[in-house]
């Protein structure tokens, strides 16, 4: 079975560019929920972050199994979705770096999150897909 790694090459340039992810957890209830969330591509992993108080992020500390849909705005019909597991990261003042460094990343002014209680996920694929 390949590695994280080896799973990502196919698609690592299309997720080297900074779009947006949809990032599905479980509820309490088992009920799937989405968010749109900022991601950084790493070797083998995707790293995301947000506010420590957000039930996606409660989500993840609960259960860890998560999807992610990466969208391509110029191509409607072009995707690419991961499955797999969740790990915490970081919080605090690391997290809030990996905040800051997704700001930049993504064109934003990072001002904002430098005060706010900020947790980070190694997303790790199981399985990567890309639809065109």
């Amino acid at each position: 079975m390949p590695g994280a790694a080896q799973l990502l090459e196919p698609v690592r340039e299309y997720l080297s560019e900074p779009r947006c992810a949809v990032l599905s957890t479980l509820g309490l209830d088992g009920a799937p929920r989405q968010v749109v969330v900022h991601y950084r591509l790493e070797p083998g992993h995707l790293m995301v972050n947000g506010r420590s108080d957000r039930r996606w992020a409660e989500n993840l500390r609960r259960d860890p199994r998560v999807s992610v849909v990466v969208h391509d705005a110029d191509d409607p019909l072009h995707w690419v979705g991961l499955r797999g597991a969740a790990e915490l990261v970081a919080d605090g003042s690391s997290a809030v770096d990996d905040a800051v460094a997704l700001a930049r990343r993504y064109g934003e002014d990072p001002t904002p999150y430098e005060s706010q209680s900020r947790v980070s996920f190694r997303i790790v694929p199981e399985r990567v897909f890309e639809y065109r």
